[in-house]
């Protein structure tokens, strides 16, 4: 690991070795430590520490049985599933606050979303002009008052990874994902239950309370970097729990986002996505 980094292998190559690799880690504190000091990233440390986790297990055929049963748990605890199979869209308003680079941006944020791969988006803040981005398969753009252009590539990329690990995509497509433990993790008076679900080369790590089933954090790795949120205040809409309020790290930012208005399956203008 230390070689990987003093030849500036990148963050999610090195996780990805790691998360592959058959070797076993010193996860001692001196170790860490050592590690650290030779310009290991924590996200790397992260990984160790997972797999050092994922290692300890008594066999395929037991983790497979527990980490199947977690995940159908998991969502349970977001609504019943003739509930979740009948969502073909969704509407929500928030208002939303980004710190970043030395930076306070507040805006609030609409976004409709047809499923399977259709995503409208605007932003506004106080003072500036409105900004939109839609994504589907076939196309995209964003804009920003009169001027228009394409999504960059890496924004693209990441739009689409995130959606395609969606809780309630994942939920009607359940079929497409694998999934397995990736140990667990001390919060408080809860041990947290970490759920990774796969889907080809791609990934996300659900942070599930055992107790109740309900989603308390994900991570994910996207073509522009890693993408770790908190979810609180779960709501129940139309027979599904929403969490009105989430915590973004991403890209140098951290993102704070309280919903004001959520409806399922509204009536969409097709117009948008024009």
């Amino acid at each position: 690991v230390i070689s990987m980094a003093k030849a500036g292998i990148g963050e999610q190559t090195m996780v990805l070795a790691i998360q592959h690799g058959p070797a076993k880690f010193d996860t001692s504190p001196q170790a860490l430590i050592a590690l650290k000091g030779a310009g290991v990233s924590d996200h790397v440390l992260n990984a160790i520490l997972a797999s050092a986790d994922s290692k300890n297990q008594t066999s395929p055929e037991v983790q497979s049985t527990a980490a199947q049963a977690l995940f159908q748990k998991a969502l349970d605890a977001i609504g019943p599933h003739d509930t979740l199979m009948a969502v073909h869209s969704y509407r929500l308003k928030a208002d939303v606050t980004a710190i970043g680079q030395g930076k306070t941006l507040s805006f609030a944020r609409e976004e409709v979303r047809l499923f399977p791969d259709k995503d409208y988006t605007t932003s506004q803040s106080s003072a500036g002009p409105l900004q939109k981005r839609v994504i589907t398969s076939d196309f995209s753009y964003t804009s920003k008052g009169i001027l228009t252009s394409a999504v960059p590539p890496a924004d693209l990329e990441t739009a689409r990874e995130q959606s395609e690990f969606g809780t309630v995509q994942i939920a009607q497509r359940a079929a497409d994902y694998t999934v397995s433990s990736a140990g667990t993790e001390q919060r408080g008076n809860v041990t947290v239950d970490k759920l990774k679900i796969s889907k080809e080369a791609k990934y996300i790590v659900w942070d599930i309370d055992p107790r109740t089933g309900r989603i308390l954090s994900s991570s994910q790795e996207t073509a522009k970097g890693n993408v770790a949120t908190g979810f609180s205040d779960y709501r129940l809409v139309q027979g599904i729990y929403v969490p009105f309020k989430s915590v973004t790290t991403e890209f140098g930012y951290t993102v704070e986002s309280a919903i004001t208005e959520y409806e399922l399956n509204p009536a969409v203008d097709p117009t948008l996505f024009q």
